[in-house]
């Protein structure tokens, strides 16, 4: 959703109050856009309790040449909040690895002009 702007993202959730399943999850197609780009500058998502009890999620997209998010890579952890210790490893730091490689096996180049022309 890093992607999408907050119109995408409101027409996504036109209701002014989203389901919650937890204290966690975002009530607000707004709330969801600020999320999103909140993690979209970090360069992954970390989600504590957002959508289920006593699960986390750490997601890192996988974008191709035309910079665009094709697939995400993501590690669940049967805990409620993530550990600072968990952290402190380099547990997302090693969770954004994996989709930066597989980025840069379809052609993603971070550096690259932001239109790609289609040969």
């Amino acid at each position: 959703m890093g992607d999408l702007s907050e119109a995408e993202i409101e027409a996504l959730f036109p209701e002014p109050m989203l389901p919650t399943y937890t204290p966690h999850t975002p009530r607000t197609a707004k709330e969801v856009y600020q999320r999103a780009q909140k993690y979209a500058a970090e360069g992954c998502a970390v989600s504590e309790s957002s959508f289920e009890p006593d699960i986390s999620v750490i997601s890192a997209p996988v974008r191709d040449e035309t910079r665009m998010i094709v697939a995400a890579v993501t590690l669940t952890i049967a805990k409620p909040f993530l550990e600072k210790a968990m952290f402190d490893q380099g547990l997302v730091a090693q969770v954004k690895q994996a989709p930066a490689e597989l980025s840069q096996r379809l052609n993603y180049r971070a550096d690259a002009p932001e239109e790609v022309s289609k040969a």
